[in-house]
């Protein structure tokens, strides 16, 4: 991943980026947006475009994971030649998050991959959240009906009333 990550630098002699291994306009065109989704851009050639910056460019990077959990994340920015790497073991999306918080330390955004990663949980709260006012809404309703209920002189006899109507119906 090192590797990966220094053909997008300059080298320290004033080398072009690349290394010679690939030409500066391949790896140019690997950070171009290629596909979206949701109308964000998110895919260039073989790397991920996590979230836009300056100059037209996109902090970018590729993960991984297998089974058992090992997961691998790398975020490079192509304006400021930062990035980090992290290889992991024992949570299967660990190293994402960590660089997606890197991203959002460098950028203030949060990265794409990170907000789709966290859709579901979101979705879940929102159910519940919804679930949960529901319920109160109806509990309000239900408890200020029989309070009403309670309250009204037409649903129950007064206690002055009722001997009078055993009364009547008796003759």
């Amino acid at each position: 991943m090192e590797t990966f990550f220094q053909l997008f630098l300059q080298g320290s002699d004033g080398e072009p980026i690349g290394k010679g291994q690939l030409s500066p306009a391949t790896l140019k065109s690997m950070r171009e947006a290629h596909w979206d989704i949701m109308g964000e851009d998110i895919f260039g050639l073989g790397c991920m475009l996590y979230i836009g910056i300056e100059n037209n460019e996109n902090i970018f990077g590729h993960d991984g994971k297998s089974t058992p959990p090992i997961n691998t994340a790398i975020r490079i920015n192509p304006v400021t030649g930062d990035g980090i790497i992290v290889l992991e073991t024992g949570n299967p999306d660990l190293a994402t998050r960590l660089a997606s918080d890197w991203v959002y330390l460098k950028t203030g955004k949060v990265d794409t991959l990170l907000f789709t990663m966290q859709l579901g949980k979101m979705f879940k709260i929102i159910v519940i959240g919804v679930i949960v006012i529901l319920l109160a809404v109806t509990g309000t309703g239900l408890r200020k009906k029989l309070l009403t209920q309670s309250a009204s002189p037409y649903t129950h006899p007064s206690p002055t009333t009722a001997p009078r109507d055993r009364e009547n119906r008796l003759e």
